[in-house]
């Protein structure tokens, strides 16, 4: 994102994250997130910087359509967690590496009791603590929100406001070539599954 929108303020949630999740355990510390990102290994990276070598990843790709079909509160949901939280076993603290997943923590609770890290309030103090540090950049009239979306623009307009808590006005769709974002109107097939449906999040300054 920074590669792509360097003039716009891009906020990750891996550090804050792994900030939280260091600062908060006293042992070993799991990951759940998407294919993706756990080969990826960028928390486990960050996790490093901090210290934390401790670490145990575990790929939930059946998460996230559950999240999407809105079957967070069923027994199939409930079943999911706990097959991939058995694998987590002796983490006292799991960061929760996909958006949907928090959207699940009323299943994910059920089958452990270990601290379950949110990104999101993480990302969100430390946006608040950058805007208390830059006076002007956020008032009122002088930004939007924009969501690019490398899904089915339609179907995350549907399921936006469960994860936003309101309408999304502005929802643009994006394409990934050559490890770059390219805005674009048209959807490509292999972009609409609902595993592969992501959001980006922009703050602009206008």
């Amino acid at each position: 994102l920074q590669g792509d929108w360097s003039s716009d303020v891009c906020s990750s949630d891996l550090i804050p994250a792994a900030e939280a999740a260091v600062a908060g355990s006293r042992g070993r510390v799991g990951v759940l997130a998407t294919q993706r990102t756990v080969a990826s290994g960028t928390f486990v990276t960050e996790l490093a910087k901090l210290g934390c070598r401790d670490v145990v990843q575990r790929a939930a790709p059946l998460l996230a359509p559950l999240v999407e079909e809105g079957w967070e509160s069923t027994d199939i949901a409930r079943a999911a967690c706990a097959r991939y939280l058995a694998d987590l076993r002796g983490c006292d603290t799991i960061i929760l590496g996909c958006t949907h997943y928090p959207l699940l923590r009323g299943a994910l609770e059920a089958a452990t009791a270990a601290r379950l890290l949110d990104p999101g309030p993480e990302v969100a103090a430390r946006l608040a603590a950058w805007l208390a540090r830059h006076p002007g950049f956020d008032d009122p009239g002088h930004g939007r929100v924009t969501v690019h979306c490398t899904g089915d623009v339609e179907a995350f307009r549907a399921h936006g406001p469960r994860f936003f808590g309101a309408p999304l006005a502005d929802l643009r769709h994006v394409v990934e070539a050559a490890s770059a974002l390219a805005r674009s109107e048209e959807h490509t097939s292999e972009l609409q599954s609902p595993c592969n449906l992501v959001c980006r999040l922009l703050l602009e300054k206008k």
